[in-house]
Parts: C-alpha cells; structure tokens; sequence
C-alpha cells in the first residue's frame, strides 16, 4: 500500500521486512520469540527460496526425463520452509527434522483445500449453521489426517535426530552459506565451494572439539521444582535417567514435567536414547516426568521395583556402565519412602550415591548393612532436605563432601529443613539446592569433580 501511494513496484520481502521492523519497534524483545523467528523464516522461504528452489529442480533431468512444473513446484515449497527452519529448530530445540519434507509433499494438496473450506464453513455458519456443521466435520476428518501423517512421519527412523548444543555463530554461517548458493543460482552462475567447505571445516571442529574433549563422566542434577530427576552420561557416551520429577496438582493429574521440562532438556543434551531409565519409588515428583519422557525418547530398560519396570532392581545388584564405572544398587526392598532404590555410582576415586526419597528407618538399614562402603563423594539428599530423612549415623557412614538437594522454590513444604542444613554445616558438607542454583552438572575424570551451575 505504501508502495503504490509512493509509485513504487511492490516487493513481496520488502513488504516482509517492513512488517517485522514494525514489530519490532513496537517491542524489540519480539526479536527473541521462537514463533516470530520461525513464521517469518518460514514465510521467507517461500517468498525467496521457494522460487529459486522451483528454478533448480525444474532444470534437473533424469535420463533426459525433466520434472513437470507441478511436481517442482510441490518439492520446492516442501523443501524451502524446512532449508529456512532447520537452524531455528536445532539451535532452540537441538532436534534436525528432514521427515518434514516427505510430510509435506503427502499433505500439500489438501492444505489449499482445507483452508478454503475453512473460510467457506465460517461464512456459512452465519446463514445456515446446520450445513456448516458438516462441512465442519469434513474439515476435522481431514485436519486429523494431515495429523496422522505428521506422527506417522515423525516415527519413521532418521526422520527426526536430537543434536547437541549449536553455537549462535553456526546459525549466521548457515544463513549466509544458503543466501550465497541461492543468489548464484539466481543469478544462473557457478558457486564457488570455498563457502560450504569453510562452514563443513568449522562445523567438523566443533564436533572434533566435543569428540576430543577429555573423558569424564557426567552427572547433571536437573532442576525439575519439587521433585527429583538426574541425568547420567558415561565416556563412552552410554544415559542412563534417575527419575524424572513431576507432581500432578491433584490426584491423578500430572503437571508434564516430563514434557516441558525434562525432554527439551534432554534434546538439548543431544540425547534421543537412554540406555536405562530408573524409577526410585512411586511418588509422582519421582516418577511421573520419566514416565513422560520414556514415551518420546527410544529406552532400552527401566528398573525399578514397579508393575511398568522391565527390570526388578535387587539389592546388592552390580551393573557395570562403562569400563571402570560402576552403579550398584545398595537397598531396593523396604517399604514406603524406605522402599527407595538407592545406587552408589562410582568411577576411580569419585562417587555418587543417589537414595530418592530414603526415610531414617532405611537409612538406618543400609548403615548397619553397608556401614563404611556407603562412603561417596556426592550425596544426593533424601527427601528434599525434609527431617525425615539425612539422620546423623548415615551421614557419618556417607561422609560425603558435597551434599546436593533437589528441591522447588519456594515449596509449601519449606523445604530444606534449617536443622537438616544443620547438620551438613557441623560436618563441613558443601549443600548445593536447585532451588537457588538450577541444574547442577558435575564433571568427573574419576580423580577431580568440576561443577558448573545453570544460575
């Protein structure tokens, strides 16, 4: 419109980048929002790439076979939004999704033809609303097929791949590699690969950088509120998950931890497999978000002691991870709160010992059964810091030097204790909360123990 009251020819991108300038200036943080970012990538896409891409495709020929213009036309536009995406969804959500494409072509035919029954069921249901609910339900039939096909794509191996961490410059790289290659295209001239060679040499080292990094065990405390959930890596890169936190408000709902908060964690760990999942006992904070997670991410074996378990945690019960770092299960067959599995995870001349929600009358049990051999480095605390549990003569047996307690802020239940807090003071025990410092991730080459903290 600004364009025609100024003369000027209308550009679609410009239109485009005024739009977003706009938005923008109204509230510049509109910058940072994932859903800006990627409808306006998105609408990019087929403003800018769709048509060069339709221009590439058309001119391939197979065995002097050339494509027809709408079945170009169809892969350009499923291509496009997914080239303009990618590094949107990798760098927030750690994921590369390719099965898009193939979802698209199968879908793209109906998306026009929904859209437009759309508008017609909305302007119908002013004047004959009994004709409208028809083609409403024609048009629910249809959505629940386009969301048929997304799941049934997205199951597909390789049709969606967790990633580690992308650094923000990859991102500006990749945008710059593509315009590059796009404009040549345009422009019908031949690329130089000294671009595409520079981002593959910068992104091969900093996945070498990953890969030579020094072997260490990693053991990260995920800040899940109120509740308990801890990641474990091994060098040879082997997961396994204790617990994956998540209380409902009420009895029988949960609060999807599992899926706000634990997965995206885990695919920004770069982490789509778990070799073992553990279920300490049966409170929801405990075990409610691993349930959730272990529906999304491929789990080899769950142990615990309950009815979903594939595996019966035993006491005594040795499981060997990697070579030299073991997680034995020190008490699994009590009751209640006591009925906790509790695992001491060891690698040379560091440990942890994970106990869930271990009450004082089991504490008591695995003293006089274990006594010293309880002995670790890092303590994950019973109970939320409650008085219920972390009792003078398992401490003492524990002896540990870092006591770790995964609790929500600003809980109902006033947790930690102040005399719990007490008593890890008198011993000279360095008390890490969640609550104040966020995830905890530990380091470990089986002689020192770095910690790093999310806040």
């Amino acid at each position: 419109m600004i364009g025609m009251l100024f003369e000027r020819e209308n550009n679609a991108i410009s239109a485009l980048s005024l739009s977003a300038l706009i938005l923008l200036i109204i509230n510049p943080h509109t910058l940072l929002d994932i859903g800006f970012q990627l409808s306006f990538a998105a609408t990019w896409s087929l403003l800018y790439v769709s048509p060069i891409m339709d221009e590439i495709i058309s001119g391939i020929s197979f065995r002097g076979l050339i494509l027809s213009k709408a079945i170009s036309k169809m892969l350009s536009i499923s291509l496009s939004p997914m080239l303009a995406t990618m590094p949107i969804i990798a760098y927030h959500f750690n994921q590369v999704i390719v099965g898009g494409i193939l979802a698209n072509i199968i879908v793209l035919p109906l998306v026009e033809f929904i859209v437009v029954l759309g508008v017609i069921v909305v302007s119908i249901g002013f004047v004959f609303a009994p004709l409208a609910i028809v083609l409403g339900k024609t048009e629910s039939l249809m959505l629940s097929f386009v969301n048929l096909v997304s799941r049934t794509v997205g199951s597909i191996p390789g049709a969606c791949f967790s990633i580690g961490p992308v650094p923000i410059i990859a991102v500006i790289i990749y945008y710059f590699v593509l315009i590059y290659y796009l404009e040549k295209a345009k422009e019908h001239k031949r690329p130089s690969f000294m671009p595409l060679l520079a981002f593959a040499f910068l992104f091969t080292a900093y996945l070498w950088c990953g890969i030579l990094s020094p072997v260490r065990l990693e053991v990260d405390f995920i800040d899940v509120g109120q509740g308990d959930s801890i990641l474990v890596r091994t060098p040879e890169n082997k997961t396994i998950l204790i617990d994956g936190g998540g209380k409902g408000k009420k009895q029988g709902e949960r609060d999807k931890i599992g899926t706000r908060l634990l997965l995206p964690y885990l695919r920004r760990k770069g982490i789509n497999h778990l070799d073992l999942a553990v279920i300490t006992h049966r409170h929801a904070d405990h075990m409610n978000g691993l349930l959730e997670a272990v529906k999304e991410i491929q789990t080899d074996k769950i142990l615990g002691r309950e009815i979903v378990c594939s595996v019966l945690a035993k006491n005594r019960q040795t499981i060997l991870l990697d070579n030299g770092i073991t997680a034995k299960i020190m008490l699994a067959d009590m009751e209640d709160d006591n009925n906790s599995v509790v695992i001491r995870l060891s690698y040379k001349k560091v440990s942890f010992l994970f106990t869930g929600d271990l009450g004082k009358e089991g504490e008591q049990e695995i003293s006089r059964e274990e006594g010293d051999a309880l002995n670790s480095t890092v303590l994950k605390v019973g109970h939320h810091g409650s008085t219920t549990s972390s009792s003078p003569g398992f401490l003492d047996n524990v002896s540990p030097k870092i006591a770790v307690i995964s609790v929500g802020r600003r809980n109902v239940y006033h947790l930690p204790n102040i005399g719990v807090l007490g008593s890890f003071a008198e011993r000279g025990i360095k008390v890490l909360r969640t609550d104040e410092l966020g995830t905890i991730s530990m380091q470990t080459d089986g002689e020192k123990l770095n910690i790093s903290t999310e806040n």
